[in-house]
Order: C-alpha cells, then sequence, then structure tokens
C-alpha cells in the first residue's frame, strides 16, 4: 500500500514580540515494500514565519526515510527506522546541512482498545549556533503515547516528548500534545491535534500549537 500523509500545524511561542509560524503540508509519505518494509518520502514542507510585523516564506529540507516492523512478539510489537534529510530547504527553515534520526520503536497492547508505545530517537543535526556559523549537534529524543481506541473509530492519544537540546549550543525542552484521531471507511483518517511545550519555561521552550492531519491509503 502507499499511505499519503499531509497536514497543517500552526505554532505560537508568546513573548515580549510574538512569534507563530504556520507549516503546511507537513508531508510524509509511506511505500509499502513488503511485510513490515517500507520506504519514506519527507516534504513537502512550506514554512511562514511572523516576528512582529516581519514575515518570512521558505521550504524546508526534503529526504527520505526507511521503517522495518519485526513480527509481534505476544503484545509486544518492534520497529527500527531511519529519516536521512539534505539541505534543501530555504535560507532560514533549512538545517544547512545533512541530518539524520534513528529510531527505536517499541508498542505494548493494554488491552483490546489501549496501548502504550515509546520512540527513542537519536539525532544528528545541524544549525546556527550562537555566532551564526552553523554547526552540527547531537540529540536524544525519547516519547511516551497512550492510546484508547473509542467507539465509532474514534482514537484519543496523548504523548510527551523530550528533546535533549534543539540547537548548537542549546539545552533541552519538554513539550506534550494530545488529540483525536477519525477512520473514514477504510483508507482515510484525520487527526486533530494541540500540543504546548511546558519546560523549561521561556524563549523557544515556551510554545503552543494547533494541528489537522490527514492519512489517505492507496
Amino acid at each position: 500500500h502507499v499511505v499519503l500523509e499531509n497536514g497543517y500545524q500552526l505554532t505560537v511561542a508568546p513573548s515580549a514580540t510574538p512569534q507563530t509560524l504556520a507549516q503546511y503540508t507537513q508531508g510524509f509519505q509511506r511505500f509499502g515494500l513488503g511485510k513490515g518494509l517500507e520506504l519514506d518520502a519527507i516534504g513537502p514542507l512550506f514554512n511562514r514565519a511572523r516576528t512582529g510585523a516581519s514575515v518570512t516564506t521558505g521550504f524546508g529540507d526534503y529526504g527520505v526515510g526507511a521503517k522495518y516492523e519485526f513480527r509481534q512478539r505476544g503484545r509486544f510489537t518492534y520497529a527500527l527506522d531511519g529519516l536521512w534529510t539534505l539541505p534543501s530547504g530555504s535560507n532560514g527553515f533549512s538545517t544547512g546541512a545533512p541530518a539524520q534520526t534513528f529510531n527505536l520503536d517499541i508498542a505494548y497492547q493494554v488491552s483490546s482498545s489501549v496501548g502504550v508505545g515509546t520512540t527513542l530517537a537519536a539525532v544528528s543535526s545541524a544549525g546556527p549556533a550562537t555566532t551564526g556559523v552553523t554547526r552540527r549537534f547531537g540529540a536524544f529524543d525519547p516519547s511516551v503515547v497512550v492510546t484508547d481506541q473509542l467507539p465509532h473509530y474514534y482514537q484519543f492519544y496523548a504523548e510527551f516528548v523530550a528533546n535533549t537540546a534543539t540547537a548548537p549550543g542549546s539545552g533541552g525542552r519538554v513539550f506534550t500534545d494530545f488529540g483525536l484521531q477519525k477512520l473514514i471507511g477504510s483508507g482515510v483518517e484525520l487527526d486533530l491535534e494541540y500540543g504546548i511545550g511546558f519546560a523549561p519555561t521561556g524563549g523557544p521552550n515556551r510554545f503552543h500549537y494547533l494541528g489537522f492531519g490527514t492519512g489517505i491509503r492507496l
């Protein structure tokens, strides 16, 4: 199968000079190659950033990925995946260098309707340092999510995410997001999500966002 995932997200960072960032279509396209194996295409991602009265627009980096899901073992499911992006985006929205993310995914079926999962992500990326020069940095980004399947093909989820670094020489941040998904037929899924950064407070760590997404299976 082919699954096309696209969405829209509006992020607001309150400060003395409020900042907003609109992103769409947040493209992530999945191509099934065989049982448990998929290839991924990352993009397109258009950005519209506003700081005070100043507006900047441009595209984010494009990339590819691959994922392998192992055979289910009891109530556990395991997967490995990797994502690679190239500095192909616009100035100000590109990492400025290739970036890689390697994930270990573990899911556990608590009951017929409730599941718990975690993704342990090792990140090698780049960004502007305080001197303005692009430098590489590493990060560890763990997350935990709880899902609950509801009647009439709805699903609620809540997720906790930590980033140990967001740029060269920067500290980490913690945020949470939760949302509601609706399956329409066997091939269309709608997703409404809200997220908020809460630690540490201030700067880029203080934000909230609202997102809407679709998943279409062909």
